[in-house]
């Protein structure tokens, strides 16, 4: 069984919010304040280890269109 912990898959309704969250045209709001945010809603604690992973496909989705790692997603 793959470890929770460590398996991106996990936290992608983390990464799905934040996103829609950042979308929201809200200035004021940071991408820190959207993964707390998004973490809380979902009730998926993000671990101290996953959150630069996350920080960096939120920006590459927002930028880009796109997430790392899946090209065709």
């Amino acid at each position: 069984m793959a470890n929770l912990c460590n398996d991106p898959a996990t936290y992608a309704p983390v990464l799905e919010r934040m996103i829609e969250i950042l979308g929201a045209n809200d200035h004021g709001v940071t991408f820190g304040a959207a993964m707390d945010r998004a973490s809380r809603e979902k009730g998926l604690p993000v671990p101290p280890h996953m959150v630069e992973p996350i920080m960096v496909a939120a920006f590459s989705v927002i930028a880009n269109g796109r997430i790392p790692g899946l090209p065709e997603a």
